[in-house]
């Protein structure tokens, strides 16, 4: 049955991504600086609306960021992006039911 086979205890397990969640505490920048410095060669970009702030809707350059991930030589593997955002201590959400708002988020991912 597939997979029961036993796992190679010699054969490392390879990670070569983190998440930026790890240093949601600090701007993207700074994150994915600590991430490289880790070791790592590719970065999970996490944008959660009230928690991890490393891509905020609306407010990014994507050619900054294309840049900080050109100077690391680190490339995205994933992105968990929402488009909660957190104003004036109130977190708004835009929906992809609103037409005034779909193409813009989709634009944005």
């Amino acid at each position: 049955m597939k997979g029961t086979e036993p796992i190679d205890s010699d054969s490392p397990l390879e990670i070569s991504s983190c998440a930026t969640p790890a240093y949601a505490a600090f701007d993207f920048k700074t994150a994915v600086e600590r991430v490289h410095a880790c070791g790592f060669d590719g970065v999970e970009i996490t944008e959660l609306g009230a928690y991890c702030r490393h891509l905020p809707y609306l407010r990014s350059s994507p050619d900054e960021v294309a840049r900080l991930l050109a100077e690391t030589e680190m490339s995205v593997t994933e992105m968990y992006v929402s488009t909660a955002d957190m104003r004036d201590g109130m977190l708004t959400r835009y929906s992809m039911g609103d037409p005034l708002h779909r193409d813009r988020i989709i634009a944005y991912s």
